[in-house]
């Protein structure tokens, strides 16, 4: 795991359908920074372990549910006393894939090299 600070936040979300939902609790699970992901009906819960640099990553689920995973609404949560573990922050994690396991493309991505340096399980995550 990397030296940098973690944080926890819990996701809440709902889908225009149960079986959207499904899918993007099914993103989340794939996701290095998932600790737990599950939906039900058409509500998805995530609780995600990541560095402190990428909240705004996080954040901005909130903003644009639709167009950062296609939930209809959603909002995001840190949590102050309850830490729970992800395979990042556990250093459970190879680095070496050559796409991020959730199917996102970082080479279409606008943030990609700007603002984010990649998904920590590519080998071409920038440190």
């Amino acid at each position: 795991m990397q030296s940098e600070m973690k944080t926890c936040g819990l996701l809440l979300g709902r889908a225009r359908t149960t079986d959207r939902a499904s899918s993007v609790a099914d993103f989340f699970r794939k996701c290095p920074y998932c600790a737990i992901a599950t939906s039900t009906g058409s509500f998805v819960l995530a609780v995600l372990v990541f560095p402190a640099s990428r909240k705004w990553w996080f954040e901005s689920i909130a903003q644009d549910p639709a167009g950062t995973v296609g939930l209809e609404q959603a909002e995001v949560f840190y949590t102050a006393k309850i830490n729970m573990v992800s395979p990042w922050s556990s250093g459970r994690l190879a680095s070496d894939q050559s796409k991020p396991p959730c199917g996102a493309d970082c080479a279409t991505c606008s943030l990609h090299l700007d603002k984010c340096p990649g998904c920590p399980a590519t080998r071409f995550f920038i440190q």
